[in-house]
């Protein structure tokens, strides 16, 4: 029998390689799901070593809270913990309450469901909101396929994670920013549940002088600071800047190691974790978020650059930009890195690859060497930029 000569040996491992790649990502993504869901009698991840709906379990013990009314719980870290561990066990680890009060809005409504149950409902609901967003912004199938079985989603499904939401409102609001100005204003500005992730769409949308989409995002900011205020009170804000403000300082700001570390992905923390102190950490810092928004303002210029390239720029830039992020916010980054692919007609490259799989590779890079995703990030930014220059190179091609 014949054997393959070693030309053709190449042309099946180039046809293999991305399915190699999704294998890679899907299979430790579903085993991570499943393990994280096998709870001893006490209801606790033996995996994880806390309660499998962790992250949601904020969401929705805030809605439980706010709904009765017990505020100087939820932002008391140590009652807010003792109440949980009543609640649902005796081995729950600590808990504070991290999000802005906007986030108690998506709580309240949630909390009118027992914990499994919302949390079904949570991930389905986000999900199929990214799935949306993506598909209503023009990606294709396949893109979003690509984004729904990354590594990224999987470790949003594990512990209940909201990266879906605020990647749906990411993605939507940069790929409609053209054809419906107000509603991806309203979505950036629903990005105030996380605010930290819409750094940079201001500069996206006063680049292109896109004013409907920045003063439906500004209505829709204060429409939400004031339904707040409407439902829990003027006290929401002022006990989130009293305890919540500087608790999750305290946080950033923790000497290297720290459990919450493990799952950050800033450059903040790479710059701690080398040695420097915190004044020169956000020094650095500072200097990556000027570089970001310049970035961003250039590509933002161009007329007629690719959205999807400029899609995957952009989320790439607003993890760069932020002293404050964590693996599962990724999810848009993924997106990006997903249509950047299709616009290569799924010829992925090693490192497109590497960009893709880093959501669930980050955390053993972190705990076993040193935070190592900007300069992962980085480099799909760069990618990114690339496939811009031919709008790049034409000069008079501005946006009016």
């Amino acid at each position: 029998m014949p054997q393959p000569a070693p030309g053709q040996y190449a042309a099946i491992v180039h046809r293999l390689w991305p399915a190699l790649v999704a294998l890679l990502g899907i299979a430790p993504g579903v085993l991570l799901v499943m393990e994280v869901w096998q709870v001893d009698p006490d209801g606790v991840s033996p995996t994880s070593g806390k309660w499998p709906t962790w992250d949601f379990t904020n969401l929705w013990a805030g809605g439980v809270l706010a709904s009765a009314g017990r505020l100087d719980t939820l932002f008391d870290p140590a009652a807010y913990t003792a109440w949980l561990r009543a609640l649902l066990s005796p081995r729950i680890e600590e808990h504070e309450w991290s999000y802005p009060p906007t986030m108690l809005l998506l709580g309240l409504p949630l909390a009118r469901l027992p914990l499994i149950p919302g949390y079904l409902v949570w991930t389905v609901g986000t999900l199929a909101l990214l799935w949306t967003a993506m598909r209503w912004g023009g990606l294709s199938i396949a893109v979003a396929a690509a984004t729904i079985l990354s590594p990224a989603m999987f470790h949003n499904m594990a512990l209940g994670q909201n990266g879906a939401l605020t990647a749906a409102l990411f993605v939507g609001a940069l790929l409609l920013a053209h054809r419906r100005p107000v509603v991806a204003g309203i979505l950036m500005g629903l990005l105030i549940v996380k605010p930290h992730l819409g750094l940079l769409l201001p500069v996206c949308v006063i680049a292109q002088r896109n004013w409907r989409a920045l003063i439906a995002a500004g209505l829709t900011v204060l429409a939400m600071i004031g339904l707040t205020v409407l439902l829990l009170g003027v006290d929401v804000w002022l006990l989130f800047f009293q305890h919540t403000g500087p608790k999750m300082r305290a946080i950033l700001e923790a000497p290297w190691p720290t459990g919450f570390q493990i799952s950050s992905i800033t450059l903040f923390l790479s710059v701690r974790a080398l040695g420097a102190p915190v004044a020169l950490a956000y020094a650095i810092q500072g200097v990556a978020a000027l570089a970001c928004i310049a970035l961003t303002w250039r590509a933002w210029r161009m007329k007629d650059a690719d959205p999807h390239a400029r899609l995957a720029l952009t989320a790439a830039l607003t993890l760069l930009a932020s002293p404050y992020g964590y693996s599962y916010d990724m999810l848009a980054f993924t997106a990006g890195v997903a249509a950047v692919m299709a616009r290569d007609g799924w010829r992925v490259s090693p490192l497109l690859a590497l960009a893709w799989l880093w959501p669930g590779l980050t955390h053993n890079a972190t705990y076993h060497f040193l935070p190592s995703s900007p300069p992962v990030i980085a480099a799909a930014a760069w990618l990114a930029w690339r496939r811009l220059q031919p709008a790049i190179l034409a000069p008079a091609r501005v946006a009016s």
